[in-house]
């Protein structure tokens, strides 16, 4: 959900006009967002240790309800951006539909509280929040938690909620959104630009931020290819290893399979002999390097990276692709060397040693 443009208006902008947008040639998509403020309470045990520091202590009433000091920062959010934010969802759903039918909000686990990263909140699924609106307080429930948004509030807020656009109109009273981002198709990208600041004359502030997604495009490949590069380096050294294995293990055992030969072992039996061994040893392999780096792995997303919240999730894929990865090399590691073993006399392997 980076923009490459990013349009917003003093007066408000109104769907008609993220419309207008998403229908010229050359725009991806085009959405927009609401933001707005309430004053909301919860449990007093849902607020952190280092929120209730920052305010010198939080007055709990009788029901477990605390005395909020400062309002929430609530965002919308469209179908698609509900889509994107999977990616960071730590816990619950991220539904349009059932956020609307059910009074439901998604809460934010890294809230940026005048640019600063803080963890002021450890609400959970099924958590009750109470939200002054303009028509009364109203009870939402905590429906999913995200790890966090990539925007960040100049202005001190308790949380930060994510709510569908027609729910935080009702709690905030906004009706108008106060950003319109729009993502470009890559190719001839100027004359839709232009076309854009056509659009929106004077009423409308223009923000370009291609300039700057891309050097931060560029800081991450330069990153991944630093990374991944170093995984293929393993991967190779790991491939090597094992053609250096098959081969040692097969020239060792040279002068046996020729006897197996010389007693009645035909071809064939010789193959399935040969690869049944190699695999062995690649699936014993395989299993004790997944089991370890699985092991490892989790260790340090849970506790080194405990304060982002990154979510673990069994890298089902990433096993498989290894594992088909290491019998197939396996199995073409024994080819060459089993393929010398019959081109040879059955005397000749004999003598061999």
């Amino acid at each position: 959900y980076t923009p490459d443009i990013s349009l917003t208006s003093e007066e408000g902008l109104s769907r008609s006009d993220i419309a207008k947008f998403a229908e010229l040639d050359g725009v991806q998509e085009a959405y927009g967002r609401m933001f707005g403020y309430a004053k909301t309470t919860f449990k007093a045990t849902r607020l952190t240790e280092e929120y209730k520091t920052m305010m010198d202590g939080i007055e709990v009433q009788e029901n477990g309800l605390f005395v909020p000091t400062e309002k929430s920062w609530f965002i919308s959010y469209d179908p698609n951006q509900f889509k994107w934010a999977k990616e960071d969802l730590i816990n619950g759903v991220l539904d349009e539909k059932a956020l609307d039918q059910q009074d439901g909000i998604i809460a934010v686990v890294n809230n940026l509280r005048n640019n600063v990263s803080a963890r002021t909140t450890d609400l959970q699924v099924g958590d009750k929040v109470y939200v002054e609106t303009p028509a009364g307080t109203r009870e939402l429930t905590v429906m999913g938690v995200l790890r966090s948004v990539p925007f960040s509030d100049s202005e001190l807020n308790l949380a930060t909620f994510i709510t569908t656009e027609k729910l935080l109109s009702k709690l905030t009273g906004v009706t108008n959104f106060e950003v319109i981002d729009i993502q470009l198709q890559s190719k001839n990208q100027e004359p839709t630009v232009q076309a854009i600041k056509d659009m929106a004359g004077d009423k409308m502030t223009f923000y370009d931020f291609r300039q700057k997604n891309a050097e931060v495009d560029q800081a991450f490949l330069t990153m991944a290819v630093f990374i991944y590069g170093f995984v293929a380096v393993i991967a190779l050294i790991s491939i090597l290893n094992i053609f250096n294995t098959m081969t040692t293990s097969i020239a060792a055992k040279t002068r046996y399979l020729g006897v197996m030969r010389a007693v009645g072992m035909s071809g064939t039996q010789l193959n399935r002999m040969v690869v049944a061994e190699a695999i062995t040893y690649s699936l014993i392999g395989c299993l004790s390097g997944s089991i370890l780096g699985v092991i490892l792995q989790k260790y340090l997303i849970q506790n080194s990276l405990s304060h982002f919240k990154v979510p673990w999730h069994f890298p089902t894929s990433q096993l498989i692709l290894i594992l088909v990865i290491t019998l197939l090399v396996t199995v073409i590691s024994v080819i060459s060397p089993v393929r010398r073993i019959k081109e040879k006399g059955i005397s000749e392997v004999l003598n061999s040693f």
